[in-house]
């Protein structure tokens, strides 16, 4: 993963946060032996850079000018809210609650800084597949719940939770009339023929389909608007966006180019 671009993802959102601050987080580029020395067993460390948490830091051991303040590097975008997942208080709601299935779902993975190789590599070792990068510091999954509860808790995995479908249907598509609307889903490429199927089912018709990588595949239908929450709710289902011809606004997820900037404008 980019760290770079996933750090500035978040940068961007802050300035809209409000309410408690969390405990900041500093990113220290390039530590000098004396920094590396009296951080030893801090934080998280990597080639070139330390992730750790300005709690955890005295003042004089910051002996490099080259540190980089985070004050809520791990708060989620969930429409015009940021929050951690974490420590979330938000409300109960359809939009806020995943039902529980018996086999495979789609999880998201939050890590506890930037994401190294082999924390990935761990969750692939898991039998978890990796469908989609998600900033901050986080991937959405493909597991069964009981493959989760075996990272439960593990070094670096800092929070995991059900991929909720506020996350996969954007705010000003979450109340659309009971009219048709020209739709696209992104499927996940496992589930593919059983999502097809369920969401014939909720009366959609599939117009166009393209798989657009090893992980899912992009359709295009025609779908009630009222229907949006219980296509949301189908585990395979990444995401579920109203197609706008004009180039309008894109879900939570697009908007951060997992799917190679596809917005369902031009049919696949």
């Amino acid at each position: 993963m980019n760290v770079s671009k996933a750090l500035g993802l978040i940068l961007a959102g802050w300035f809209g946060v409000h309410g408690s601050i969390a405990s900041s987080w500093l990113r220290i580029d390039h530590p000098s032996s004396q920094t590396l020395q009296a951080l030893q067993g801090k934080g998280i460390h990597y080639d070139n850079f330390i992730w750790v948490e300005q709690s955890a830091v005295a003042q004089d051991d910051l002996l490099n000018k080259q540190v980089h303040e985070y004050p809520m590097p791990f708060h989620h975008r969930l429409g015009d809210t940021w929050v951690d997942l974490k420590h979330n208080s938000l409300t109960q709601d359809p939009w806020l609650t995943a039902p529980v299935h018996a086999q495979h779902d789609l999880f998201l993975v939050q890590f506890a800084g930037p994401i190294k190789t082999e924390w990935l590599q761990n969750l692939q070792q898991n039998d978890i597949k990796l469908v989609s990068p998600l900033a901050p510091f986080s991937w959405i999954v493909w597991a069964t719940e009981e493959q989760i509860l075996a990272i439960d808790g593990a070094n670096p995995v800092r929070h995991w939770q059900h991929f909720w479908p506020a996350f996969r249907v954007q705010q000003s598509n979450r109340h659309l009339s009971g009219l048709i609307y020209p739709t696209m889903a992104l499927l996940v490429n496992d589930a593919l023929a059983q999502e097809k199927q369920n969401l014939q089912a909720l009366g959609a018709v599939i117009t166009h389909e393209k798989r657009l990588n090893e992980s899912v595949t992009a359709i295009n239908m025609n779908l009630l608007g009222d229907l949006y929450l219980s296509a949301a709710r189908l585990p395979g289902v990444l995401t579920v966006q109203q197609v706008h011809l004009d180039g309008g606004a894109r879900s939570e997820i697009s908007q951060q180019s997992i799917v190679d900037n596809y917005d369902g404008s031009v049919a696949v």
